[in-house]
């Protein structure tokens, strides 16, 4: 609510929040690459994992995480924009494709899928920006095809890696959605869920409460790693059920959209800028996939930081 109060008080915000977005972008993808390359970032940080990268995150591998959500906020600034000078934008354009190539090279699975993910909405539920991802998310995965022959190990922890861990590989008797070790948490967490279903255990109890026999499933951790199961676990159906909420609402509108622009043409219609700042929440929200800490501040500011935007947007 505080960013929507500044900006629609200061509307000159926007540009000034734009630039230092995208500056962070330059910094962190600058920092990434040249520790790609030589092994050590800017700061002189070495690279602990030789199939990840984790750049000015030092020992957090959470760089493609940072990217790829912070990816729908980039192209809300460009749709945002009525008109936009040549050179900005073949420099905008090169600097998307950058991301997706690092974000590709960060060893980073589920950021890799947010990408995709993105890449799908914005195709499919966008008029003025559908062609410029198009063409920049071509061009990126012809440079990656051409990256994994010259620099295996990103191809190893990306595509074998995953192919071992879901049981895709020649010999395994069963196929997992998720990992092994994941598995047992979301058991452990499941658990937890069923001895208090109404209220949960209570916020980032998970950690403690794991190590219990009765919860003990040979996997324990900080959190859950699901959004919906964290939630289920530690604040019961009364917290889950507003983020399940929210997730079908816009899951609502996306089908709304699709329909007004390819099916049956109607007064409904969300802008390009508004559907990229619903493609933030939607991503952070899908539930099939790996998740950081809800409780996680930097998790949180993804969350509610476009919500300013959304709720400001005119």
């Amino acid at each position: 609510m505080c960013i929507k109060h500044y900006l629609e008080k200061f509307p000159a915000l926007y540009f000034y929040i734009a630039i230092s977005l995208w500056s962070a972008m330059i910094i962190v993808v600058f920092d990434a690459l040249y520790q790609n390359f030589f092994d050590y970032n800017l700061l002189g940080w070495r690279r602990q994992d030789h199939l990840r990268i984790s750049g000015l995150f030092d020992d957090e591998y959470v760089i493609g995480s940072y990217l790829s959500r912070l990816f729908p906020l980039g192209f809300f600034f460009i749709a945002s924009r009525k008109k936009i000078n040549m050179w900005l934008a073949y420099l905008s354009l090169f600097f998307i494709m950058i991301v997706d190539i690092l974000i590709y090279l960060s060893g980073e699975r589920t950021a890799f899928f947010y990408l995709f993910l993105v890449t799908l909405l914005i195709i499919f539920l966008t008029r003025r920006i559908r062609f410029i991802r198009t063409i920049t998310f071509a061009l990126s995965i012809i440079v990656i095809i051409i990256l994994s022959n010259i620099q295996p190990t990103s191809k190893v922890r990306m595509i074998d890696t995953t192919i071992s861990q879901i049981g895709l590989d020649k010999g395994s008797s069963k196929i997992n959605v998720f990992s092994i070790e994941h598995e047992r948490i979301f058991v452990s967490a499941i658990k937890m869920f069923f001895d208090n279903p109404i209220f949960g255990q209570g916020p980032k109890i998970f950690r403690i409460l794991c190590k219990k026999i009765e919860y003990d499933t040979g996997g324990c951790s900080t959190h859950p790693h699901n959004t919906y199961i964290q939630l289920l676990s530690e604040t019961g159906i009364a917290g889950a059920s507003m983020i399940v909420i929210l997730f079908i609402v816009i899951i609502y509108i996306f089908i709304k959209q699709f329909i007004s622009l390819y099916i049956k043409k109607s007064y409904f219609y969300i802008d390009d800028s508004k559907i990229c700042l619903l493609i933030c929440f939607f991503i952070t929200l899908w539930p099939f996939i790996p998740t950081g800490n809800f409780f996680n501040n930097w998790i949180n500011g993804i969350y509610y930081f476009p919500l300013g935007f959304y709720l400001a947007k005119k």
